[in-house]
């Protein structure tokens, strides 16, 4: 499986570039990635709401 490094953590990826493993290992840092390579200045807090809001409420199926 391809990985990431980034802030000295390695994140495995799938083929597509999207975090494996899911909410579980989901981190605030990986968020900090994902900014980086979309070209992102900074994140506002409505940003942050709705980052947030999706390792708390959302089931997503494995």
């Amino acid at each position: 499986m391809p990985t990431v490094e980034h802030k000295g953590k390695t994140y495995e990826v799938d083929e597509d570039g999207f975090l494996a493993g899911g909410l579980e290992v989901w981190e605030e840092d990986w968020v900090d990635y994902v900014k980086t390579i979309e070209g992102i200045a900074e994140l506002t807090d409505e940003h942050w709401e709705c980052i947030k809001f999706f390792p708390v409420k959302v089931q997503l199926p494995k």
